[in-house]
């Protein structure tokens, strides 16, 4: 008899067997937070639904969670079988006593068409529709468009089989929960799950965590926006137009959480306007935004509406008061381009004043790696930098402020990155102690020895700035002894103001030779800078620390060893 070799099991892929109501526990535990943290900016209606949900037997709440964690709201009857839940449909009976369940109405039509099967569809249609309207054989997204505008919901047949299905009540409540938690729109708990079956690691900074909104004006705020920004992602024309109507209503963002996703959302909905062709609506819609990138959008359709006069001064007012450095780099561009006979863009200019590298074509598919072994074989160090060097000094430097700390901004075990980053308040909360950090840049020995200390205490928890990886501290220390200590310092303060606009654009190499050090970026043929590459281009020259953008003309190197393989010689 054969014996079957045992290898020892990889512990790390053995997936842990989860209790059979661990839907439930996730429930609780969330609840849990939401009422010993947030209970001051919760109304009425939310309270209700937390007494509500406790009144409901084990059963309700469990089915109650089973809907919240599934994929859209309604669900056929019929297909709900959990061997933990006794008795379904008095189970549901108890749901929609509460509100957490209710059966459909006319008005859900629309909704629930969608979802129902395509034969279901087909059969609706076969009872309410001639067959020479339609054909059976049609996409189901045509047969869908079809069936809204020719079926009657109040028919005796689509009376009958919407009895078969149930809605989730109470989702605006329960999202409104969700978004406290997660801060930002949360369909149910699956990253609880995921968690607990090893698939997500949690940042583990700390355990106590203080609430995203302490008041609840400024969380109903953020709602009111989030929810909004949800809703643009794809609409009709005429519900578009309906929408962009309402705009000027719009409250007021009240703090700068919700002023980022009031900015995002009316961009989005001026661009589906411009997609749509509703130029006047999309100016609109961008005249009621702040600051860049639609400043740019309402610049750009005015010059082409020829109001060059009207446009001058828009670039006027960017170029004395700009939002952000990207609006300054636009005014400065489109200004010397349209009104100062400038033939070409700077990021044109830039590229075309880089030297050429004469790359083997072998490269094609990996320039920058082809650029890196140039630099080598002239006895270069080169480090693939890009925006991980960046992320990495920043994360490290900075670390006991982002997450070590009482008042670092972390609201939940899932989050890997501070909320201050992404509101722009990070370094208005830690100026004094981020300002004595950037002077121990004049101590570069001191300084590395921190890292040192940083990287040995913290190395490989999870957080969504850098990622750990072997070569940090040779990628960090040859940084710290080759760049200049000033400009880095100047660089970190950057990112501190404005982490958002300034993680990411960097050049794609660090190279470093005979002890002096300059950054590259690698353009192959028919590669564009973008916008935000010639941003931190900018800055990285201005805080003085070297950088060039090298150009690829792709050749054939005699040198190269390739490999040749004769097809005719396999046999099939």
């Amino acid at each position: 008899m054969e014996t079957v070799p045992q290898y020892p099991v990889d512990q790390s892929t053995v997936r842990p067997n989860l209790p059979e109501k661990y839907y439930l526990d996730h429930f609780h535990e969330f609840l849990e937070m939401i009422e010993s943290l947030y209970t001051p900016v919760l109304e009425a209606e939310h309270r209700n639904l937390l007494n509500d949900f406790r009144s409901l037997s084990t059963d309700a709440r469990c089915l109650y969670v089973r809907m919240l964690n599934r994929q859209g709201r309604i669900f056929d009857r019929g297909r709900f079988s959990y061997a933990e839940i006794g008795d379904i449909p008095a189970t549901l009976k108890e749901l929609e006593a509460k509100a957490f369940a209710r059966s459909l109405v006319t008005r859900d039509f629309p909704a629930w068409l969608p979802v129902i099967t395509r034969d279901r569809l087909l059969r609706l249609l076969s009872l309410q529709c001639s067959a020479d309207r339609y054909r059976r054989s049609w996409p189901k997204s045509r047969l869908l468009s079809f069936a809204l505008e020719a079926l009657d919901p109040n028919h005796p047949s689509s009376h009958e089989l919407m009895t078969r299905f149930v809605l989730q009540g109470r989702c605006e409540e329960i999202s409104y929960l969700l978004f406290l938690y997660f801060g930002r729109r949360e369909e149910g708990l699956s990253r609880f799950t995921l968690r607990d079956l090893g698939v997500v690691r949690t940042a583990r900074f700390k355990r106590q965590f203080k609430p995203r909104f302490t008041d609840r004006e400024t969380a109903l705020s953020s709602w009111f926006y989030c929810r909004k920004l949800h809703q643009v992602q794809s609409l009709p024309q005429d519900e578009l137009r309906h929408l962009a109507a309402e705009v000027p209503q719009w409250p007021t963002a009240v703090d700068s959480d919700a002023d980022i996703l009031r900015q995002q959302a009316l961009y989005r909905l001026g661009e589906q306007a411009e997609r749509y062709g509703d130029i006047d609506v999309a100016e609109h819609i961008y005249g009621h935004a702040e600051g860049w990138p639609s400043s740019e959008r309402l610049a750009r359709l005015a010059y082409a509406r020829g109001e060059r006069d009207n446009v001058a001064a828009m670039l006027s007012e960017m170029l004395d008061s700009p939002a952000c450095e990207e609006e300054l780099l636009f005014a400065q561009d489109y200004q010397a381009r349209k009104y100062g006979r400038k033939r070409t863009a700077l990021i044109t200019d830039l590229l075309r004043s880089g030297p050429e590298r004469g790359i083997d074509e072998s490269y094609r598919d990996i320039p920058e790696e082809g650029v890196a072994n140039w630099y080598r074989a002239r006895g270069a160090r080169v480090y693939y930098s890009e925006n991980r060097l960046w992320r990495r000094l920043f994360g490290v430097i900075f670390w006991e402020m982002l997450f070590n700390r009482e008042n670092a901004a972390l609201h939940n075990d899932f989050e890997k990155r501070p909320r201050d980053l992404d509101n722009g308040t990070f370094y208005r909360r830690h100026e004094a102690d981020i300002e004595q950090v950037l002077q121990s840049f004049d101590d570069v020995h001191g300084l590395h020895r921190r890292l040192l200390n940083t990287v040995a205490r913290e190395y490989g928890k999870a957080n969504s700035i850098f990622r750990w990886a072997p070569d940090i501290l040779d990628m960090l220390r040859d940084c710290l002894f080759a760049l200049p200590t000033r400009g880095l310092a100047e660089m970190m303060r950057r990112m501190a103001q404005d982490f958002r606009g300034n993680c990411s654009g960097y050049p794609d190499l660090l190279v470093i030779e005979n002890s002096s050090a300059r950054f590259v970026e690698v353009k192959a043929e028919g590669d564009q800078l973008r916008r935000n590459q010639l941003k931190q281009i900018t800055a990285l020259e201005r805080a003085g620390i070297p950088v060039a953008v090298d150009r690829i003309k792709w050749s054939l190197d005699p040198d190269q060893s390739y490999v040749v393989v004769d097809l005719s010689l396999i046999h099939i």
